[in-house]
This record gives structure tokens, C-alpha cells and sequence, in this order.
């Protein structure tokens, strides 16, 4: 159990840099996009006068069109994996999130605000001693006991977790 409790703790101190990598990962899943299929094979295919070639329009030897195909298929593939590396790991950070966020609006409400100002919102002791009209160590008895409670949480579906892959 104090290894689950790590964990919580864990996770609760990190949720800040959680949703911002999980807004990073956004971003830059949205960024990504490819050129165009006509658009690659004319650069590739170097034949505009644009790159300061010699080569007329029309005139594109099998070898070149072979290798502009060849890049844009290894783009296009290397564009997709990205995508897909950046979906997976911002998918996996929003399930954490919203698993996080869901145990803790699943404490009694006292707790669960004192969690997410303590955790999310980074109020010091002495401004929920202020919110709250309670001294710092009835706060952070509070405190311990909503997260022994996550721990009890996430516990219990590591439980059966591990019932599921013994079956």
C-alpha cells in the first residue's frame, strides 16, 4: 500500500506538468501535416525553374519520379508514426488525468478541495488556513487522509487488475 500511496502522491504533485505536456502534445499533434501529394513530387521531382534547375516541366526521368515517390511514401509514413507516437502518449496522459480528477471529486468535499488547491492550484498552507478557518495541522490531516483514500482507490482497480490478467 505505501508504494500505491507514492504513487498517488506522485501523481498529484506532477498533475500541473501532466496538463501542460498534455497541451504541448496537442499542439504539436495539430502541426503536423504533410505537403500535398502533387506538391511533393514537383519539388522533388526538381523540376521547376524555382530551385534554379535546368530540368523543363514535363521532362522527369523514371530515376527521379522514383525517388520523389520513395520520399513522400517514407514521409508520409514517418508523419503518420509521429502522429501516432504524440496520440498515444497525450491519450495516456488524458486517461491519468481524467482517472485522477474523477478520484478525487469521489472524497468528501472538504478533502477533495483541500487536494485540489493543495495539488492543482499550489495554495500554501497558509492561504487554505485562511480559506478554510482551520490550523495547518488539522489541513494536512485532512489532507493525508483524502490521499490514503486515493490510495484505497487505486488499490482496489490494481486489484482487480491483476484479477483480470490471471484469468
Amino acid at each position: 500500500m505505501d508504494e500505491i500511496k507514492r504513487m498517488v502522491i506522485g501523481l498529484l504533485k506532477s498533475y500541473n506538468t501532466m496538463k501542460t505536456r498534455l497541451e504541448q502534445l496537442r499542439y504539436e499533434r495539430s502541426r503536423l501535416s504533410s505537403l500535398s501529394e502533387q506538391e511533393m513530387i514537383r519539388i522533388l521531382s526538381l523540376g521547376s525553374a524555382e530551385f534554379g534547375n535546368k530540368v523543363q516541366n514535363g521532362h522527369i526521368s523514371d530515376k527521379t519520379m522514383a525517388i520523389a515517390l520513395t520520399y513522400r511514401n517514407a514521409s508520409a509514413q514517418l508523419e503518420k508514426d509521429a502522429v501516432n507516437e504524440i496520440w498515444r502518449d497525450a491519450r495516456a496522459i488524458e486517461l491519468e488525468l481524467e482517472r485522477l480528477e474523477q478520484y478525487v471529486s469521489a472524497l468528501q468535499e472538504q478533502k477533495a478541495s483541500i487536494i485540489r488547491q493543495y495539488y492543482f492550484e499550489r495554495k500554501s498552507w497558509d492561504e487554505l488556513d485562511l480559506q478554510f478557518g482551520m490550523h495547518k495541522r488539522t489541513l494536512q490531516r485532512l489532507r493525508d487522509s483524502a490521499v490514503d483514500e486515493l490510495a484505497s482507490m487505486y488499490s482496489y482497480i490494481a486489484e482487480l487488475e491483476k484479477k483480470g490478467e490471471g484469468q
